[in-house]
């Protein structure tokens, strides 16, 4: 395990039980991501990407998905480790118990509560289709400030405190509010002119009341903060769970939900998004292809993740927009220092924003290398194969190269070195004995018995 790392995954083998068979998705990867760096991981559709992305996130699902072995470090940031409660505590029929080693946790078989500490805020995922992600009952603005609400209670009531302080010392005015507007429950403050909800006491601009009763509005006042301030020590307090559940209690969310909004409006703007106050309000149908990415790419950084996983964002998209739609993630993860897994098929993409990229096939990480290694010596004759079908604008071809054969079933896959079966070097070793990924040269590895990947890699 790096210490520079920000992901180690070691051998990983997951298996999909189906009535067909069993499917051997992921068969021993090792796989490991820098800080800061863009991890682009290649290969045919069907190869295990994505299945490897889902395990990240633990998004397998179990049935017909099982994890058979392998472990996922992640480097944790600090105050997300001192909230993962120890004992033990992995998901039922589990064996293995949680392990911190050097800031790192080992992530597989957590259960559901430690997992949602680190899914969605600090590792968040660009999913391939935008229209199949977001939910179409639901604004993109309330998407955005869901994950808000769930994963930065901590900051977002460190902000209503900070407003309420602010308000305090004001001269207090108790006027009501008028003049009513937009959509469906919305008034305007007769004070500061500021938007407000129907049934809200407070105005989060000027702290104006909505109620007759100043002492009313006192008391409320001192309850919120009360509330707010326990909420900055322990944000997981059950109290606070129970309180969120009981209709006439968890009024005190009202002020945090309008604090989420800003901040999901201020994400919207981060992404380019021209009008945000209305697409905070549109719904997904209501959007274009890029706008819905732009949306979703909102969605997975509106919590500062440290590891962004990117699975095809910029399918379905026409050329212009997926040029947007990649400079846009570059720009983001320099201004946040977030580490991209980048899964593609498009080796141009890999090209132009990947510093390291690893390719798979038929479930196996086959070859590993610097960009620009992989690009001028490609050692895996699958890696050789892909290359050589690009387009190339100083060579004028017939037709492009192609590599033979189809892709294996999983179910049964070919023994030894799953592309024996499509290799044009293939040897009779190739077909008994599965190779191992081995380091070639610094920094470039490769799994083929052509390198002697026979040894212990």
């Amino acid at each position: 395990m790096g210490k520079d790392n920000i992901i180690d995954i070691k051998d990983l083998r997951i298996n999909f039980y189906t009535k067909a068979g069993v499917v051997k998705a992921i068969d021993g990867v090792d796989l490991s991501i820098i800080k800061g760096e863009t991890f682009g991981l290649v290969g045919e559709s069907g190869c295990g990407k994505s299945v490897t992305a889902n395990s990240i996130m633990g998004l397998i699902q179990s049935p017909p998905g099982k994890i058979e072995k392998g472990a996922i470090w992640f480097n944790a940031p600090k105050e997300i480790l001192e909230r993962i409660q120890p004992n033990g505590r992995f998901r039922k029929g589990s064996s293995k118990t949680i392990s911190l080693t050097d800031g790192k946790v080992e992530i597989l078989g957590l259960n559901k509560k430690n997992l949602r500490l680190i899914r969605g805020r600090a590792i968040s995922m660009i999913f391939q289709e935008p229209m199949t992600a977001l939910n179409p009952v639901f604004t993109a603005g309330d998407q955005i400030s869901e994950i808000i609400l769930l994963h930065e209670k901590r900051e977002l009531a460190e902000a209503v405190l900070k407003k309420l302080n602010e308000t305090n010392g004001q001269k207090k005015r108790y006027r009501r509010a008028s003049k009513k507007i937009g959509g469906k429950g919305e008034l305007r403050c007769s004070s500061c002119n500021g938007i407000v909800l129907e049934d809200q006491e407070l105005c989060p601009q000027c702290g104006s009341s909505f109620v007759r009763n100043p002492n009313k509005t006192v008391r409320f006042r001192l309850f919120y903060r009360r509330i707010y301030t326990k909420m900055v020590k322990d944000p997981d307090a059950l109290s606070l769970s129970l309180m969120a559940k009981v209709p006439i209690l968890r009024r005190y969310r009202r002020l945090m939900i309008i604090e989420a909004n800003d901040r999901a409006m201020r994400m919207l703007r981060l992404v380019r998004i021209p009008d945000p106050k209305n697409v905070m309000k549109s719904f997904p149908h209501e959007l274009s292809g890029g706008m819905q990415q732009r949306v979703m790419i909102a969605i997975a950084l509106s919590c500062r993740p440290q590891l962004l996983i990117a699975d095809e964002p910029t399918t379905a998209l026409d050329v212009t927009i997926q040029a947007q739609i990649l400079k846009l993630i570059q720009e983001l993860q320099d201004e946040m220092d977030t580490s991209v897994l980048m899964i593609t098929h498009n080796l141009g993409i890999v090209a132009e924003v990947c510093d390291r990229v690893g390719v798979m096939y038929a479930g196996c990480l086959v070859e590993r290398a610097s960009t620009d290694s992989i690009f001028k010596e490609p050692l895996h004759p699958y890696t050789q194969g892909l290359m050589n079908s690009i387009p190339k604008v100083d060579l004028e071809l017939s037709r492009l190269e192609t590599i033979e054969g189809n892709v294996p079933n999983l179910i049964n896959p070919p023994s030894g070195c799953r592309f024996h079966t499509r290799c044009p070097y293939v040897m009779e070793h190739c077909k008994k004995e599965k190779p191992q990924l081995i380091e070639i040269v610094p920094g470039h590895s490769v799994a083929c018995h052509l390198y002697g990947g026979d040894g212990n890699g």
